[in-house]
């Protein structure tokens, strides 16, 4: 394929060494459980705020309190249903990333490059056998070129 200099080396090694260790970081991140107390207090204090919201838009809203308390409580529980979403993006439920889609693009795409890159390896090779042949064979015509004819007597000596 060819040489390498060692400063292009050195830097896709340091290149290589920053994305294992950031995929490391991001293995420890999702594979960290969020402790279950947590997601109860939580889940509490979400509650009480929700349901204590409509006492304090009494004063201002007087009749129509129920709506904007409807729209407080969407809102809140509507980010506490997409952060529980958010909190494996990866997994089988829905919603979730299409891995398996992505997954067998993927593996398409470099089977194409490795068919492609084994066609052109090939037509090299082809290329070069038949350049070696040339040459080989120009060298043979130098040869017997060059080489003094052979005598009379000794052509058909048996």
């Amino acid at each position: 394929m060819g040489n390498i200099h060692k400063r292009a080396t050195l830097d896709v090694f340091r290149d290589c060494r920053a994305v294992l260790a950031a995929l490391k970081s991001a293995e420890r991140i999702v594979t960290t459980p969020i402790p279950y107390q947590y997601l109860h207090v939580l889940n509490l204090l979400l509650f009480f705020f929700v349901y204590s919201v409509p006492f304090v838009f009494t004063a201002n809203f007087k009749w129509i309190t129920p709506f904007p308390a409807c729209v407080v409580a969407l809102a809140f529980y509507g980010v506490n249903e997409i952060g529980r979403c958010m909190e494996d993006p990866f997994s089988w439920e829905e919603p979730s990333h299409d891995l398996s889609g992505n997954g067998w693009r993927i593996y398409r795409e470099n089977l194409q490059i490795h068919e492609k890159a084994g066609k052109a390896e090939r037509e090299s090779a082809a290329a070069d056998a038949k350049m070696r042949m040339l040459e080989l064979s120009s060298d043979v015509v130098a040869h017997y070129k060059a080489a003094p004819p052979p005598e009379p007597d000794r052509l058909f000596a048996w």
